[in-house]
This record gives C-alpha cells, structure tokens and sequence, in this order.
C-alpha cells in the first residue's frame, strides 16, 4: 500500500521501505514455503522495524541512549556483585 501510495519511485528512495519490503517478502514466502530452511530465522528481523520509532519519537530516542550511556555503570555494579 505504502509503495502505491508513495508513487513507485519514492518508495524506493527510503531504506526503510525497502527494508519493509523485504520483510513482507519473507513473510509471504515463509508462508507459502513454511518448510524452507532458514526463512524463519529470517522472519526474526521483523523485530527490528521497532527502530525506526527512535527517528520518528524524540522523546523514544531520548530514554534510549540514556539506557546505553546506563549500560556500562550497571555492568560494573554486576561485575562487582
């Protein structure tokens, strides 16, 4: 739909369509070859469209990096207990 209403060749101008494309892909062989070695491993990267959000929700992108700039203090304290 988004490829459609983008007129085609915009469409493919965003990496994150084309990533979107070739999940949907995946997904739809998956379903018509569900014994198809290795394409469900490949279905797992559907989780990874949640990062697009960080471009689209500051607030999002905010509470992130203060979790990774957080990361090496708490591995510390793990470390240490």
């Amino acid at each position: 739909v988004n490829m459609y209403g983008s007129w085609l060749l915009a469409f493919w101008k965003s990496g994150w369509n084309i990533f979107d494309f070739v999940i949907v892909l995946i997904s739809t062989i998956s379903l018509i070859y569900p014994q198809m070695p290795g394409i469900v491993v490949l279905r797992l990267f559907r989780a990874f469209r949640v990062f697009r959000l960080f471009k689209r929700i500051p607030s999002l992108r905010k509470i992130v990096v203060g979790v990774m700039v957080s990361l090496p203090g708490v591995g510390n304290a793990f470390v240490i207990l």
